[in-house]
């Protein structure tokens, strides 16, 4: 991941957002009883594994080039390669 962002902020000059990443160690985020559940089944189920993360369309206006440095660095590495959901990216990588 520091790689794309290094990359997305040298060639649109901006900072790459980043949502839903998954703990170093992997597990599920427990933010207490409003958060977990409903957010830890598909399509968020990948991320407890620590090699997924979301790039958000709102954030992020270089949607190509953001989509494009993700592949080139393995974000579509895993199964299925980068899932396109109508308001994010889904990247998953390999371990």
């Amino acid at each position: 991941m520091q790689a794309i962002a290094q990359q997305y902020r040298q060639q649109t000059g901006q900072k790459l957002y980043v949502n839903d990443m998954s703990l170093n160690w992997g597990g599920v985020f427990d933010l207490g009883p409003g958060y977990g559940g409903q957010y830890w089944q598909s399509p968020h189920g990948e991320h407890r594994l620590g090699l997924n993360v979301d790039l958000p369309f709102s954030c992020n206006s270089h949607r190509q080039t953001m989509f494009n440095i993700a592949m080139a660095n393995g974000g579509g590495a895993g199964p299925g390669g980068i899932l396109v959901h109508p308001d994010h990216y889904h990247l998953r990588f390999v371990d």
